[in-house]
């Protein structure tokens, strides 16, 4: 007894639930913080950097939501010294919830440089001064992504937009202190871009 070809429809159905089943792994998941999604990987040198931790930076004593920041590094770690290794690639962006101006945010990173740079506050100023003539004001809804790698150096990137590149190695790392320096703006943030849940 011949056995029956399979019938067209029966094999679109089988192939849909093979798509089903197996397809939706594939799709790049976001991770929700404060409302805000961000994705699980980004690729600014060619090879992908993962998602470690998100958290949100409030300021003031009303708590005020000023952005969701994002740690981008190539495996997951909660080790500090070694996020902070030059020859590590590492993002990190804020996606802001507010309006910050220009001058609010460079206040505050400068604040953040010199609770965390020891001695080598001095040396960074040159370079601070480069980095501060293209920081634009940041808009609510809007993203500032600063991107390291060793040969590429610091990229900084404004709604998508290539700002501006600062090679300094030193510099780059001091940036990063900022938020995960033994004196960051908020330990709650530090923590969360560490590895902890968003909150």
């Amino acid at each position: 007894m011949k056995s029956e070809a399979p019938r067209p429809w029966l094999v679109l159905v089988y192939l849909a639930a093979l798509v089903s089943a197996f397809g939706a792994p594939l799709v790049r998941a976001d991770r929700i913080c404060d409302g805000v999604h961000l994705p699980e990987t980004v690729d600014p040198f060619g090879a992908p950097l993962r998602l470690n931790g998100a958290g949100l930076r409030r300021a003031t004593f009303l708590n005020v939501h000023v952005y969701v920041a994002g740690l981008y590094l190539p495996q997951p770690t909660s080790d500090v010294a070694k996020i902070l290794q030059p020859t590590v690639a590492k993002e990190i962006a804020l996606y802001f919830v507010r309006d910050v101006s220009r001058a609010e945010m460079l206040d505050a990173i400068r604040e953040g440089i010199d609770r965390n740079a020891g001695a080598t506050k001095g040396a960074a100023e040159k370079h601070m001064a480069s980095f501060a003539r293209y920081l634009p004001d940041l808009r609510s809804g809007s993203r500032l992504r600063l991107s390291y790698e060793q040969t590429h150096g610091l990229e900084v990137r404004y709604a998508e937009k290539l700002l501006g590149v600062e090679k300094d190695t030193g510099f780059a790392q001091l940036l990063f202190r900022v938020w995960l320096g033994p004196k960051p703006p908020d330990e709650k943030l530090k923590a969360r871009l560490l590895g902890g849940r968003c909150d």
